[in-house]
């Protein structure tokens, strides 16, 4: 697995919201909920993307557009003073998504990101769009979860579409993982997680000296290697921790700890409270029994 697919993958953006919509012209969609990303796409018709100080984008069957918020932005069936979109005289079918808010590795991928980003038939585009119909036909046994990491899908799609383009400044992101020094030491990282990891261990496994290899990897990751492995081992200890089944000392084995107090401490330093208080949050109370 790649890091950018770990990344997504261990990353949560918790509060998705998905909708699937017919709407038959004349319509407008006013998205004004202060969301931090926003992605939709055009399972039929057309649509036009509007957002102010941005030219209109025409969005067609299998176009995925991310948008950067919190400001507002338009789905339409045309602009003003202008036409329909293209194939939307009939009405339109839209996947609308939305994040309310983001954590983990997401604000340094939605950092090189465009305010508007469309990215026209992506590959695999319309597999995720059917799974995501399928799931949402379910009147009551839809799960957020599902739904979220469909979301997510649609998301990465759009980012390996963008990252792919030629003649496009390459996001930071993609310099980061590409950078022959740095793009090896993540994969080291993120592959053993759990080993005690020396910045000199990690200079050395990349032929660098260890004052080079700290500086160059803290200018393009925007941390340090040891802070940024502490920052990861909490994103797996996070996910891990939604698995009620784990215990703690399980989890700070597998992340790199000796113990459940010292990845109580690391944890909330990192996240801002204890790995009790955030498995709670994510799970609930637990059942009582009957």
């Amino acid at each position: 697995m790649d890091v950018l697919t770990e990344l997504l993958q261990h990353s949560r953006a918790p509060g998705a919201a998905v909708a699937r919509t017919w709407e038959r012209p004349p319509w407008s969609v006013r998205c004004a909920d202060g969301a931090p990303v926003s992605v939709h796409a055009v399972v039929a018709g057309g649509a036009w993307l509007l957002r102010d100080g941005e030219r209109p984008r025409p969005l067609r069957p299998g176009d995925i557009a991310v948008v950067r918020g919190p400001g507002p932005h338009t789905l339409a069936c045309a602009p003003p003073a202008a036409g329909p979109a293209p194939g939307a005289e009939g009405g339109t079918a839209l996947v609308r998504g939305a994040y309310r808010h983001v954590e983990d590795a997401w604000p340094w991928l939605l950092e090189s990101l465009p305010p508007v980003l469309v990215c026209s038939e992506p590959h695999g585009t319309g597999a995720v769009l059917d799974l995501l119909a399928a799931e949402l036909e379910r009147p009551e046994s839809a799960r957020p979860g599902v739904l979220a990491r469909l979301l997510d899908l649609l998301f990465m799609i759009a980012l390996r579409a963008w990252s792919d383009r030629s003649g496009e400044q390459r996001p930071r992101w993609q310099r980061v993982l590409q950078d022959p020094i740095v793009g090896n030491a993540l994969r080291l990282l993120h592959g053993r997680p759990a080993r005690q990891w020396t910045v000199q261990e990690l200079a050395a496994a990349v032929g660098l000296s260890r004052s080079a290899f700290a500086r160059r990897f803290h200018s393009l990751v925007g941390r340090p290697p040891i802070a940024y492995l502490t920052h990861w081992r909490m994103t797996l200890a996070a996910r891990l921790l939604r698995e009620p089944a784990l215990g703690l000392d399980v989890i700070a084995h597998r992340v790199g700890y000796p113990d459940s107090h010292a990845l109580s401490a690391a944890f909330k330093r990192v996240r801002g409270l204890t790995p009790h208080a955030y498995r709670a949050r994510e799970l609930g109370p637990p059942a009582k029994g009957g």
